[in-house]
């Protein structure tokens, strides 16, 4: 996952990238998909997904909660334990 924004697939079933995936054929059934990469001082750290077994959209609020606030601290308690 390279890109800045969160990918987020409001029904995997649907999605030619997903549609054909093992966690989306079977269980757990997934059917909504968004993760962000997480980054501390330019470099990746991983990722961060949320899953559902029922599609969804989300507005624009629930889209930019995930940037401003959650991301951020993970990536600075990931760096800071990496830093111990």
């Amino acid at each position: 996952m390279q890109q800045r924004e969160p990918l987020i697939v409001p029904n995997t079933e649907k999605e030619p990238r997903f549609s054909y995936n093992p966690l989306v054929t079977g269980g757990p059934n997934i059917r909504f998909y968004c993760g962000m990469l997480l980054r501390s001082e330019g470099l990746g750290l991983g990722s961060l997904c949320v899953i559902d077994r029922t599609p969804r959209t989300l507005t624009p609020e629930q889209t930019q909660s995930p940037k401003s606030s959650l991301a951020p601290s993970c990536a600075a308690s990931n760096s800071a334990a990496l830093s111990t």
